[in-house]
């Protein structure tokens, strides 16, 4: 009866099967493959120091979180200084992409990104009235990404911004720091902003981080999340890197979408660099162990110390998620540019039950 009452461009919208909800049995799946959290869970002592510890959650988070700024101000010294101006919190970076295209985005604004990418930055932009212009990555290239065939799209559109996840999600590869600059460089040309999603950045080096960048260019943001290497999905935090003239502009929108409860855990978990290590480290094993038990399922284009990573099976009749979930395995699909054949898995914390389904799976395709 209400549905008239949506905005116009809403009444066609559907959001993309990304995130499947519904019941499930009360074992659940054998292996859980899905969200691209850290399956080794995060520092131990982040549960310990927080055991007893009071928090006092009456009054409002400090506006500005100023002593958490501080501390993100001090862990990426090595690298670039950055001030105050430089950063916003907010409730992880799915927060600040909602955020982003509010600010930016009006009906049919095009925004360049490439395919595949993260499908809930999708469905936020179209929510808000946005075209997706994709470039598509290229099947006989293993879905790497191209700077060439990226920058020929930008030379020939009118976009209103850019989006490129790096490390990508879902096939969990790398772009060098050089294209970053080359895409950030070109749109800086031509007048277009830039947005970085760095969801899963904690698993490059510092180094390939688009935030190295800040002071030579001013027109990118870079968003940041503690869900995936730091293992803090279920408290909701992140934070966004930019120019003092783009945060300036984010200003508009930055309000109250942090908690005093996710401040204090993430502000104790930034500095277990050494954890960070061990973790990446343990990534890159489990995942080179577990592509090289594979026979028939094949990989996309990925980097080692990414725990995410998309496989595919040359039958393309194959529904893959929903014959791997048959076998207890959940994983995630609905990643445009791929088809039912294919679909993301997380590596899990050890290997041993998911290479023995997996093995008996490839027997049955």
């Amino acid at each position: 009866m209400y549905s008239s009452k949506l905005r116009k461009h809403l009444n066609d919208f559907t959001k993309s099967d990304y995130l499947k909800i519904g019941m499930t049995d009360n074992n659940g799946p054998i292996v859980d493959c899905s969200f691209g959290v850290n399956p080794f869970g995060h520092p131990e002592n982040i549960l310990i120091e927080n055991k007893g510890t009071p928090i006092e959650i009456g009054p409002y988070p400090e506006l500005g979180a100023f002593e958490f700024r501080d501390e993100l101000i001090k862990y990426w010294e090595a690298i670039v200084k950055l001030d105050y101006n430089n950063l916003a919190i907010s409730d992880g970076s799915m927060g600040l992409i909602n955020s982003l295209n509010s600010l930016f985005i009006d009906v049919e604004d095009r925004v360049l990104g490439y395919s595949p990418q993260f499908p809930e930055f999708v469905d936020s932009l179209r929510f808000h009235g946005g075209i997706y212009v994709p470039v598509l990555l290229d099947k006989e290239k293993n879905y790497k990404f191209s700077l060439d065939e990226f920058i020929a799209a930008l030379e020939w559109g009118d976009y209103k911004y850019i989006y490129i996840d790096n490390p990508n999600n879902p096939t969990g590869q790398i772009i060098n720091i050089s294209d970053i600059e080359s895409i950030i460089k070109r749109a800086w040309e031509l007048n277009i902003i830039v947005l970085i999603d760095e969801a899963y950045g904690d698993y490059m080096t510092m180094q390939n981080s688009a935030i190295s960048l800040i002071h030579k260019y001013n027109n990118f943001y870079v968003l940041k999340s503690f869900s995936k290497a730091y293992s803090l999905a279920g408290i909701r935090i992140g934070y966004l890197v930019g120019s003092s003239e783009l945060m300036g502009l984010y200003s508009l929108v930055d309000d109250f979408l942090i908690n005093r409860v996710a401040l204090h855990v993430a502000l104790k978990a930034l500095n277990h660099k050494d954890y960070l290590k061990g973790t990446i480290n343990r990534t890159r094993e489990n995942k080179n162990e577990l592509i090289g038990s594979f026979n028939k399922l094949k990989v996309l284009e990925t980097a080692p110390e990414v725990p995410i990573f998309t496989v595919f099976t040359e039958n393309e009749s194959i529904d893959l998620y929903k014959a791997l979930k048959d076998h207890g395995i959940e994983t995630s699909s609905g990643f445009y540019n791929l088809g039912k054949n294919s679909v993301r898995i997380r590596i899990p914390e050890t290997n041993a039950t998911l290479v023995q389904i997996l093995s008996n799976f490839e027997k049955t395709i």
